[in-house]
């Protein structure tokens, strides 16, 4: 399960270079839906199974889909007052979320196995 989650974080990473990389040089339209999709999926089932392990599977989709959007939102709305929200601060915003929803996962492992069920 280790090495899924790196992977799974690993391709988060690289999403967010394609989508910086195609703002900057390609513009294409398909590749930025594409990878925004791909990154959006993955981070949201690092949140599904977080935060709402517990629920239906559609329930926790759509919740782990409003807490990925919220986050977003509120990292993208501190680099617009701090910095600038460019494509640099776009990508600064992906990669906080990436690394949030990579993090949260860890902790909840870690803690799921110090905690005899």
């Amino acid at each position: 399960m280790r090495d899924e989650k790196f992977l799974f974080t690993a391709l988060s990473y690289i999403m967010i270079l394609i989508i910086s990389l195609n703002s900057i040089f390609m513009l294409s339209m398909a590749l930025g839906i594409t990878t925004s999709l791909v990154f959006f999926l993955v981070n949201t089932i690092f949140l599904e199974y977080t935060l709402f392990e517990e629920k239906a599977v559609f329930e926790r989709l759509i919740l782990g889909s409003f807490v990925l959007l919220w986050l977003l939102g509120i990292i993208s709305w501190a680099i617009l007052i701090i910095y600038r929200l460019d494509i640099i601060g776009s990508a600064m915003a992906l990669c906080i979320l990436a690394s949030l929803s990579s993090t949260l996962s860890r902790i909840k492992t870690r803690h799921t196995k110090r905690e005899p069920k």
